[in-house]
């Protein structure tokens, strides 16, 4: 039964891999999108993060942006 179970996980984790694309950026598909978060310390601070595919799927492209902060430190 134990053999069974891992086989089916690293079948699982083979057709995941497969999936997600050949290119070197592959692996960072998961990230893809904005996100937003907020600072516990200060109110009303927030930062957003997102993450695009750029030339074709080989690299990732990264903006981050802090809004309304004290300005650069």
């Amino acid at each position: 039964m134990r053999a069974l179970v891992l086989a089916l996980v690293a079948s699982a984790t083979w057709v995941a891999a497969a999936a997600a694309g050949d290119g070197p950026a592959a692996q960072l598909n998961f990230l893809q999108g904005c996100w937003r978060g907020a600072f516990q310390s200060e109110a009303g601070v927030t930062d957003n993060r997102c993450f695009q595919p750029m030339l074709g799927g080989q690299y990732v492209r990264d903006t981050h942006v802090v809004h309304n902060g004290a300005g650069p430190l």
